[in-house]
């Protein structure tokens, strides 16, 4: 009889411990994705840009004792037979000054390519979270490293005839070379999310925010231009530079995936796209010519440039939370 007591006391405290201790297991808390966190990632972008390039030169025929375009005068960009920067379509252009007319030769070039260059990035963030129920709202900055660059070249010849009004001669012009390249470089972002719990420990969230580009575009004109006349012609070379460089503003939209690995790590894959606008660049000069006899010239030549740039990147981050 004492055995059996004994048997169904030990079988009774055995049952006791063992509830004990699924009730520790059913009470455990779920993990929380409220608090601050940073982290470190690595993945790849492509940056798109829309480019549009164009140059032209052009000649200024005067009777020798009037006054020529001032040397440097940025205003000779006005006058040369270029350009629609937006369809890089060339010009041609015929203009008047001190009351003696004059045409311009067709040296010029232009071209619109769409370029695209992928690169490895580098990302560091912070950010802050919070949970209520299944939601999960946030708010982050990053930094992101990277370098893509891309470059195109194009060649025109002589876009139409030169009219001389000292001696009503005509004739034809020379020819140029347009080449640009673009530097897309670091970008930082700050923007927020909102997301929805799959899991206790698994994310699906959207993304969105400001941020800002680097850029460096430079364009360049190359040419020569000519003018028929009895005495075989002028020839003027050309050779003009134009470069901007700065931090271009923009918006970002993406999305992803993160997941908890500990308490304390948790992993993130994220895409982005994002939209800087344009960055443009020109330059003008002209410069004195010489005199032959009445006849005296000046020449200049110019060059535009504009892009429009986007990018999308693919980035995975592993992220310390406190």
């Amino acid at each position: 009889m004492n055995k059996i007591r004994a048997i169904v006391l030990a079988s009774s405290a055995l049952m006791l411990a063992s509830a004990a201790q699924a009730a520790d297991i059913v009470a455990a808390p779920a993990p929380t994705w409220t608090g601050f966190y940073f982290g470190v990632g690595v993945g790849g972008g492509y940056s798109f840009a829309d480019t549009s390039v164009a140059g032209g030169g052009f000649y200024d025929d005067y009777y020798e004792g009037e006054l020529p375009i001032p040397q440097g005068d940025s205003s000779a960009l006005e006058l040369m037979p270029i350009y629609n920067v937006d369809t890089a379509t060339v010009l041609g252009s015929f203009f008047c000054d001190a009351g003696f007319c004059s045409g311009s030769t067709g040296a010029d070039a232009g071209f619109k390519d769409d370029q695209g260059k992928a690169g490895i990035l580098g990302r560091a963030e912070i950010g802050a979270d919070y949970q209520f129920d299944r939601i999960v709202a946030g708010v982050n900055a990053s930094f992101t490293l990277g370098s893509r660059e891309m470059s195109a070249k194009a060649g025109g010849s002589g876009g139409g005839d030169f009219y001389d009004s000292i001696d009503g001669s005509s004739g034809g012009g020379g020819g140029g070379v347009v080449n640009s390249s673009l530097d897309i470089g670091n970008s930082w972002s700050i923007g927020g999310r909102l997301g929805y719990l799959v899991t206790d420990s698994t994310l699906v969230f959207a993304s969105g925010g400001y941020t800002q580009e680097e850029a460096n575009l430079k364009a360049r004109f190359q040419g020569s231009s000519g003018a028929g006349d009895e005495d075989g012609g002028i020839e003027a070379a050309y050779n003009v530079k134009a470069s901007s460089d700065e931090w271009l503003d923009g918006y970002y939209i993406g999305g992803g995936l993160e997941t908890l690995l500990t308490d304390h790590f948790s992993l993130k894959l994220e895409y982005r796209y994002a939209d800087y606008g344009s960055i443009k660049a020109k330059k003008g000069d002209s410069f004195y010519g010489s005199c032959d006899g009445e006849a005296c010239f000046d020449y200049g030549a110019g060059v535009k440039a504009k892009a429009d740039v986007t990018d999308q990147s693919v980035v995975a981050t592993i992220s310390f939370r406190m």
